[in-house]
């Protein structure tokens, strides 16, 4: 049974695929990423959950047998790794800009990057990301990779 944490918002549950959990996400952002003919089928009351395995070809889904939609109409950073994947969906900024504005010299922190790059300066975050949240720890994740 999903988590509603009281809100009557769905909060938590497992991926019907895979059996991962799942991160809320608001309709807004699945509506404006699932694209047509999918699109018509995302309810606008919510209640969609993101699949946080990376193996799994599942992205959203509704816990409890509902709906589930295996794209995002952009990839989705922690499910591809590709050097064309963006961190930053709000200003396109991919993982293999950032590689390279690390290796021209800019200092591998958050502050330099988003300077350097214009990532996560953008505020669209809601309907851009398919988490539906800012990118800053997907950034903050990747720049410490590059410094192990």
């Amino acid at each position: 049974m999903p988590d509603t944490c009281g809100s009557g918002c769905v909060c938590s549950g497992a991926c019907p695929r895979c059996g991962s959990a799942g991160s809320a996400v608001p309709a807004i952002t699945v509506r404006s990423l699932v694209k047509a003919p999918e699109e018509e089928k995302v309810a606008a009351a919510g209640g969609y959950l993101l699949c946080l395995n990376p193996a799994c070809e599942v992205v959203y889904f509704q816990p409890g047998g509902g709906r589930l939609f295996t794209a995002a109409g952009v990839p989705v950073w922690f499910k591809d790794e590709g050097p064309d994947v963006p961190l930053c969906y709000c200003a396109g900024v991919t993982r293999g800009e950032i590689r390279r504005a690390v290796e021209e010299g800019c200092p591998p922190t958050l502050e330099a990057v988003r300077e350097r790059t214009g990532a996560g300066k953008g505020g669209r975050c809601l309907v851009e990301n398919p988490s539906g949240r800012c990118c800053h720890g997907a950034l903050a994740d990747f720049l410490a990779g590059l410094v192990k």
